[in-house]
């Protein structure tokens, strides 16, 4: 072989090794994205802390909100999830909804979560109370059986120190419904979807579960899906509505389980601290 022609052998092969490197970089950024989506996010839990002032209260009140923690089985994280919530000393614990997977084996799983939540003997002074997600069927208030969660069929207040707690067992009750109803003191109605909040509610603050943040959310887009009327920017956290009154709504513990793979970007798992505090304090 002339020098010429080997030359010309070793340009074409250093060209043809710059070209491949690069889809070299793509496909590993691509399986690093995918194992963080899968592997790590999902499980990269964030205690979110909010501090709500109004003059309805002369005492604090510390909520913990447990949603859409849509397991197919009570494993190590979930049950990490559950410590950390009592290690929050709350006053009050509000579950939202979505609390196991549908599927096989539902009653079983009822069951191990109903004894793991007295395994570590959750509790809560002024009282737990608890919704029906669109994941539960109407046996749904068995897996809270004996653990003193109120978690009745139909509206119902239930008063907390200064707060009024109302609850329904409905995943889309109305606010028409809840309306009809007389509560004093600072309201809290609990719900597991956020889209009563676009209706008026007579309540002072909402709090939702269901959209999970939208799981995946894209810089300056937010979440392409969130299963919800509301709009996109009321999908997570503290948002004050029309109205003046608040909706709070929690990312979740969990991911959508089934028809969608299990993943999260840029949106983390959240288990949500909320402090109703005296406005002057």
């Amino acid at each position: 072989m002339s020098k010429g022609k080997s030359s010309d052998k070793n340009v074409m092969n250093r060209l043809v090794r710059a070209i491949k490197l690069p889809s070299s970089w793509i496909y590993g950024a691509v399986i690093l994205l995918a194992a963080w989506m899968l592997l790590v996010e999902p499980f990269w839990l964030e205690t979110t802390r909010t501090t709500i002032r109004t003059n309805k209260v002369r005492h604090s009140y510390r909520i913990v909100v447990i949603t859409d923690i849509q397991t197919t089985r009570l494993g190590g994280y979930e049950k990490s999830v559950l410590r950390k919530a009592m290690a929050e000393k709350p006053d009050i614990i509000l579950f939202a909804g979505d609390y196991l997977q549908t599927g096989v084996r539902l009653k079983e799983k009822m069951r191990e979560f109903n004894a793991f939540m007295k395994e570590i003997h959750i509790q809560a002074p002024l009282g737990m109370y608890a919704v029906r997600g669109n994941n539960e069927d109407d046996s749904w208030p068995d897996m809270f059986a004996g653990l003193g969660v109120m978690s009745n069929r139909g509206i119902r207040n239930y008063q907390a120190g200064e707060l009024t707690i109302t609850t329904g067992d409905g995943v889309a009750w109305s606010a028409k419904e809840i309306n009809r109803t007389k509560a004093g003191g600072y309201r809290i109605v609990l719900a597991h979807f956020p889209d009563i909040a676009l209706s008026t509610v007579n309540a002072d603050l909402i709090v939702a579960g269901h959209t999970h943040g939208g799981q995946v959310r894209f810089p300056f887009i937010g979440p392409l899906i969130t299963l919800s009327s509301i709009p996109r920017a009321w999908t997570s956290g503290l948002t004050v509505l029309p109205s003046g009154n608040l909706l709070y709504v929690s990312r979740g513990i969990g991911v959508v389980r089934g028809w969608v793979p299990p993943v999260r970007f840029n949106c983390r798992p959240e288990l949500a601290v909320i402090d109703i505090v005296p406005l002057k304090q």
